[in-house]
């Protein structure tokens, strides 16, 4: 993919993003384990759209949720390519929580957001952040 269209696709996302609601009611369809770092991490996947996945990250430990997040979208979309990471804060089945939404260049004509809940993550992120 050349500059050019990567430019254009950074704006449709960002306009996309920008006008996208900041309140989801989601219903989980499937439960799934991978082996991460060697430790077991449970997903819960919910409903989708074609331009999106929603996906809880069920780990306490930070550094261990974000390299599952990664190894979520390796595992589902094989040969794609992360273009993008950002953090936003969303009311999500009722309760407000943290989102790090991956977008993933599937193909050329493809490009998703990957949202990742968070919420168990982020009592660590805490701790994190008082121990600096």
């Amino acid at each position: 993919m050349n500059n050019r269209n990567r430019s254009g696709i950074a704006r449709f996302l960002q306009q996309y993003r920008d006008g996208h609601k900041n309140e989801l009611n989601l219903s989980a369809v499937k439960e799934t384990v991978l082996n991460v770092n060697g430790s077991d991490v449970k997903f819960i996947e919910y409903e989708t759209t074609d331009k999106e996945d929603f996906v809880k990250v069920c780990t306490n430990d930070h550094n261990l949720g974000v390299a599952a997040e990664y190894a979520w979208f390796k595992n589902k979309y094989i040969d794609a390519e992360c273009t993008g990471q950002e953090f936003k804060k969303i009311k999500f089945n009722g309760n407000k929580t943290g989102v790090d939404i991956l977008t993933v260049i599937i193909s050329d004509d493809c490009i998703r957001d990957v949202y990742f809940d968070i919420s168990d993550m982020m009592e660590d992120l805490k701790n994190i952040a008082l121990e600096k």
